[in-house]
Parts: structure tokens; sequence; C-alpha cells
């Protein structure tokens, strides 16, 4: 709900058709601002959903201990049959798979129509995947961060080396398809050599942007396989927690000159003038974001806090279920099984 409310004021301040802008809405009534904010708030709900059906168990299980709420109540009818269970279970599958979707549609629509439709001459199937690529890196390195300071500040006991150990492997993983999506759109632009594209790469890789661009390849890809291609350090919480800030500091780079370069380029009519528009420093306003949307954060998840536990309690007792320990040669191995 916070990108939702946040996409207000950009939606307001996107500008319409410029001079040789290339646009995917083809002159639709209300593009892109009605459509963008659909899109943003669709997932939202979708996220909503996901988060109702997985705290309904736990609803109804505080309800038993004789916690009262309007949101608990609703639960009332909760009383862990089969058939309640199934369709908790069940229901995840279409809302995961809907909310994927969604996700990479609002990325689709964030990124060419607050980036790439923004630069003339900026052509390219592959930017919308990439986006969303590296958003689910930065989605990954925040829940490992967020880990941590769970695990630093009280709950060790439930959050152990595996939680850190397979986010690792996946954070390394994203970092490996962040760099493959990139050279993909990279090598086309580069061996293209079209006047505009050439002035492309200038904007927002090798001109004024390339010290955010250089920083953004660093700690988005290279800083992550050197660092994760260890297994002591990827076997771990220590490491992933230091890669995920690496990564997160990168991500940020990275969208300042996927974002500032095209959006400097409207104060000069849209077009790509000989002279590349210069760095675009941050005002004050621009500062304050940064602290404000951390801030906004934290509130929402306070605000969350006092809906539902910290930690999902049927999924972590399932979780326990499906867990046993079994004598491995001359150790011990932890042996998973599948409610399948």
């Amino acid at each position: 709900m916070l990108v939702v409310l946040l996409s207000i004021p950009l939606l307001v301040v996107l500008p319409t058709r410029l001079p040789g802008q290339r646009t995917i809405w083809f002159g639709w009534p209300g593009a892109p601002w009605v459509y963008d904010f659909l899109a943003l708030l669709g997932l939202a709900a979708v996220g909503l959903a996901m988060f109702y059906v997985s705290a309904v168990p736990d609803w109804a299980a505080l309800r038993a201990r004789g916690v009262r709420g309007p949101l608990l109540d609703r639960a009332a009818s909760w009383v862990g049959g089969m058939k309640q269970w199934r369709v908790t279970r069940t229901a995840f599958t279409p809302l995961g798979a809907f909310y994927l979707a969604m996700y990479v549609f609002a990325g689709m629509l964030i990124a060419t129509d607050f980036s790439m439709a923004l630069v003339p001459g900026w052509i390219d199937a592959i930017y919308p995947a990439q986006f969303s690529i590296t958003g689910l890196q930065a989605g990954v390195a925040t829940l490992i961060v967020a880990l941590g300071l769970y695990r630093r500040f009280g709950y060790a006991d439930y959050i152990k080396l595996d939680q850190f150990w397979g986010l690792a492997k996946l954070l390394l993983a994203l970092s490996l398809l962040w760099f493959y999506f990139w050279w993909s759109a990279f090598i086309l632009f580069w061996y293209g050599r079209k006047p505009n594209e050439i002035q492309l790469l200038q904007l927002i890789m090798f001109g004024p942007y390339a010290i955010p661009f250089l920083l953004a390849f660093l700690c988005n890809f290279v800083l992550p396989l050197l660092i994760l291609m260890w297994n002591p350090i990827r076997k771990s919480i220590r490491g992933p927690i230091v890669v995920s800030c690496i990564v997160l500091f990168g991500n940020f780079m990275n969208n300042v000159r996927l974002f500032v370069g095209p959006w400097s380029l409207v104060e000069h009519g849209g077009e790509l003038v000989e002279v590349i528009p210069p760095f675009k420093w941050p005002d004050f306003a621009d500062l304050l974001i940064i602290p404000g949307f951390i801030g906004g954060a934290v509130f929402f998840y306070l605000v969350a806090l006092r809906l539902v536990p910290r930690l999902n309690l049927w999924e972590m007792k399932e979780g326990l279920l499906y867990r046993t320990a079994r004598k491995y040669l001359l150790g011990q191995v932890v042996v998973i099984g599948k409610p399948e």
C-alpha cells in the first residue's frame, strides 16, 4: 500500500506525450496514469488477499485463547477442519501465481512509462524483465536483512541458519540473472550503433551516470558473485546479511541511473540532444524521501503487527512437523518431507 500511495504524486507529474516519444498505449484514454495506478492497486489487493488467507488460522488460534478484536471475530468459524486447511493451502497457489503475474505486469508499466518512454529511441523488450529481476533481487535482500534484525532482537530460537543459507543461494542466482538480462539488452545497443542508441548508452551508462552504473554493476553482480560463491560465506548468517546490504545500495544506484537520467530529458522537451544533460543532483526534498520511505515502511509494518503475530505460527508449526533428524554416515542430517 505504501508504494500505491507514493505513486500518486509521481503519476501526477508524469509528463504527457513528448515529441518523438514512443509509448505502449496507442492513445488509450487515461493512459498511462489510470492503468499504472490500477496495476499497482491490483498488486496491493492481491498481496492483502494473501495476507488475509495466511492470517486466518493465527487469528482463530488467538481467538481461542480469549483475545478479541474485529478481525479475530471474522475467524470465529475457523475450527481447523480438513476442508478448511485444504481450502487455505489451495488458495495460496492461484493467489501466489496471480501475485507474481501482477508484479511483473506492474513492473513492466513502471519501467516503460517512468523510464523507457521518456527517452526517444529507447526500444528494449528486455528492460522490463530486467527491472522485475532487479526488484526480486532487492526483495530477497530486504528479507535477509529483516531476518537478521529479527534474529538480533529476540527471535534467534526461531530463525536459524537454514533460512539465511537458502535465501543466500536464491540471492546468488538472482545476481547472475541481473547480469544476464543486463548483458542481453546492452549487447544489442552496443552492436546496433544507431545514433539514438549511442546517446542512450551515454545517458544511462557511460556519461553523467557512469558512476551510479559502475556502483550498480559492482554491487548487484560482481560483489555478490565473488562473496557468495564461497560455501563458508554462503552457509552463514553474517555473510548473506552483508551481501544484502551491498545489493540494496546497488539497487538504489541502479534506479538512480535508470530513472533520474531519463527524467532529466523532460526539461529538454524529451529530446536526446547532442550534449547529454548533466548529472541531476538531489535537492533537499529528494533526500527527505529516503528516510521518509523507510519510515513509512516501518509504520505499515508496525500497523500489521497489531493485526497478526510477528511470525506466522501455523506455517512454522507445520514446517516443524515435516522435519526430522536422521543419522547419515557419522553425522546427523535434517530430513524434510513434502506434504503431498
